[in-house]
């Protein structure tokens, strides 16, 4: 549909050329800001550039910017997808649009990944304000943003698999390894997948990643969640509530990288494409989030410096990535 609309505002196919990589970059950034909307609105605007940095300079993009099929469908599920975190705690008829506008989002599979970690993250930081609190808010009060979010990312893909099915069977289209579910013959291979990916997206020097800015994340997330740790502990004199954050914070973190693989794992297609595990960028912008929550001013100096300096890591490496695939595509022009 988008590209026989493309088509008839005058667009060539391949979408290919500087607009679409322009509007593809734009279409990051807004939905890196909907991001921290949905985790810390009201915050200081300096979250909000540091989490923008990291989701649009974050390398694996450049995976996806090279797939110039793909720029018109991910553009539209970034905007799409945008327009649902604004909207999700909404009421009236912005809830039952930002439903409408995930489902959309869906489109392209891998937003599924985006919107579970996003999740987890948001359950992080609600965490933290519930035990900051000190038993003074109610449990529900404390986490119904994270109970309406669900709620639209559950409605949502009720929508876009019921979609899916119906037109399958109504437009007798044939399945394929990118529409049908693995089977549980394939879970072994799965699990060993996932295995793979979590280690190597933590300790591995990947082409589209160095370990440089891997052991600088890791620094980030010592520093935060110490953090974070000790200020609970003043707070409440209880060990336990800041064993208990740390804990919750390592099960959070390994999930969240874990959901990158999520459509991998679902679906009978299997990929360990870097444009298919987009989704890890959002425990460093997850990190920033967290951040914006502490009182401790030497921690958010620290933080902030390793933040900026990780997106610095991110736009070098991604600027390298750039011009390796301009000399790759004047090579096979020439050729």
């Amino acid at each position: 549909f988008i590209t026989r609309l493309v088509g008839w505002l005058g667009g060539g196919f391949p979408p290919l050329g500087v607009f679409w990589n322009v509007g593809h970059s734009a279409s990051m950034v807004v939905f890196a800001l909907a991001l921290r909307r949905l985790w810390i609105p009201g915050s200081p605007s300096i979250y909000g550039i540091l989490i923008g940095l990291l989701f649009s300079l974050f390398p694996y993009h450049i995976n996806l910017l090279a797939f110039q099929l793909q720029n018109p469908s991910m553009t539209m599920s970034y905007l799409t997808g945008a327009f649902a975190l604004a909207n999700c705690n909404r009421s009236g008829w912005r809830k039952w649009a930002s439903v409408l506008a995930l489902t959309a989002s869906l489109s392209y599979q891998t937003m599924i990944a985006y919107f579970m970690a996003a999740a987890l993250v948001l359950a992080l930081i609600l965490t933290y304000r519930h035990f900051q609190s000190a038993g003074t808010t109610r449990l529900a009060e404390s986490f119904s943003p994270l109970g309406n979010y669900l709620q639209i990312i559950a409605l949502g893909l009720a929508a876009y698999f019921g979609l899916a099915l119906i037109s399958l069977k109504l437009f007798a289209i044939e399945g394929s390894i990118r529409t049908e579910f693995a089977s549980l013959d394939a879970s072994q291979e799965k699990v060993q997948l996932l295995l793979n990916h979590l280690k190597r997206t933590a300790f591995g020097n990947e082409p589209s990643m160095v370990r440089s800015p891997k052991l600088l994340q890791s620094s980030l997330w010592a520093v935060v969640i110490s953090g974070l740790s000790l200020n609970l502990l003043r707070r409440s004199k209880a060990r336990s509530v800041a064993i208990v954050f740390i804990g919750l914070s390592i099960l959070i973190s390994i999930a969240l990288v874990a959901s990158a693989f999520l459509p991998t794992i679902l679906m009978d297609h299997t990929s360990e494409n870097p444009r298919n595990l987009l989704a890890t960028v959002l425990l460093a912008a997850g990190l920033v989030a967290l951040v914006s929550l502490s009182a401790n001013r030497p921690m958010k100096i620290v933080a902030i410096a390793l933040a900026g300096l990780l997106a610095l890591s991110y736009a070098l490496i991604t600027n390298t990535l750039s011009v390796d695939l301009a000399r790759l595509t004047t090579r096979d022009f020439l050729q």
